[in-house]
């Protein structure tokens, strides 16, 4: 998809894009519908690809499949991978067609779609045709790729900071290392009213740097007191508030009264349905003899080693002994002379034919 808007000379992305299972047509469909295209003022047949005008396709899926591609394709100089791909997963209705064709689970493919998304992300500078062409050179060069986390959104735990929660929720959160103390950095203190800083100097402070200092820390209680208001306020259906038994007055958890003992406590049994259902163990039946004749029928099982005589990394056989060393000519008078003759009404001497690569074909 993405080299097909990209270039409008790939033929082998576009033919592949079409055939594909995200278009879906047939061979046949294609070629009927290069058939009815009209002729050219030369009067050449004409030849489908990106720019076709979609009026005179008549198959009504490859007629919105070039709209799409064409739009996509004007803004491919104009807009970054990401929006493009984005917009284009969209107009081919990519995730419907991935949870139709997956019906028992499609989250890893859309983990993955999700990930072709992100990769996009670095080539907002560089433009479509960069993207497509680091994607092409890693599959030539076959390089691996993680795939997508089909758990990342879903099961996951996830572990974030209060700030970084902000817009979000989850059904369940649980506020952590709550009974942590609170730390303040008053060395340099900034009054925001008269635009002044405050400092001590040799462990003298000025006239105002205690009605600074405790405005300032006025101000932190109340961001973290907010903070707190964005924590308690991030769960859908269950929030878990940690009760300690032993806690310091100037933690975290003192900034607000949370009325802890007034709350009930949390109860798993209470559940409708069990978080995990305890699994039942199966009984091992094996029994000494048991296990004795399937030892005995696995070592009887013959082994089947892959030698490639192409190859000089074989590792030393116990049948065989070790690989025999070859030796290098650099003269081909040398050469000749070690070489087998063949009879014959001349005297000639045997030609080395094929390669590697041909003996790795024939194995």
């Amino acid at each position: 998809m993405a080299r097909a808007a990209a270039d409008s000379r790939d033929t082998l992305g576009f033919g592949a894009l079409l055939r594909g299972p995200l278009v879906g047509l047939t061979e046949e469909e294609i070629a009927d519908v290069v058939v009815a295209l009209p002729l050219r003022p030369d009067g050449s047949p004409s030849q489908l690809y990106l720019w076709t005008d979609p009026g005179a396709v008549s198959h009504p899926v490859l007629s919105r499949t070039l709209e799409i591609l064409q739009n996509l394709a004007r803004k491919a100089r104009l807009t970054t991978p990401y929006q493009l791909t984005a917009e284009a997963l969209e107009e081919l209705n990519v995730r419907p067609i991935l949870r139709a064709r997956y019906h028992r689970g499609a989250e890893r493919a859309l983990a993955n779609v999700e990930l072709f998304l992100e990769m996009a992300r670095a080539y907002d500078a560089r433009g479509l045709s960069a993207f497509v062409e680091a994607l092409r050179a890693n599959w030539e060069e076959a390089e691996k790729q993680i795939e997508g986390r089909p758990d990342a959104d879903v099961d996951a735990v996830s572990l974030i900071t209060i700030h970084s929660a902000k817009g979000l929720e989850w059904p369940i959160v649980i506020p952590i290392n709550s009974a942590t103390n609170l730390t303040e950095d008053m060395k340099f203190l900034h009054r925001r009213s008269n635009d002044t800083v405050h400092f001590k100097l040799f462990d003298y402070a000025g006239p105002d740097y205690d009605l600074v200092k405790n405005a300032e820390r006025e101000q932190l209680r109340r961001e973290r007191v907010r903070l707190w208001c964005v924590a308690l306020t991030r769960a859908c259906d269950l929030l878990l508030l940690p009760r300690q038994t032993e806690r310091d007055p100037s933690d975290w958890l003192s900034l607000l009264d949370l009325c802890l003992d007034e709350l009930p406590l949390f109860d798993s049994l209470a559940l409708p349905t069990p978080l995990r259902p305890p699994t039942k163990e199966s009984e091992n039946l094996q029994d000494a003899a048991t296990w004795a004749a399937e030892a005995a029928a696995i070592a009887a099982r013959r082994t089947i080693f892959w030698r490639s005589p192409s190859r000089h990394e074989i590792a030393v056989d116990e049948e065989l002994g070790p690989p025999q060393e070859e030796e290098v000519y650099a003269d081909e008078t040398v050469l000749q002379e070690e070489l087998p003759v063949q009879p014959g009404p001349a005297l000639r001497y045997a030609t080395i034919q094929g390669s590697r690569e041909r003996g790795l074909v024939l194995h």
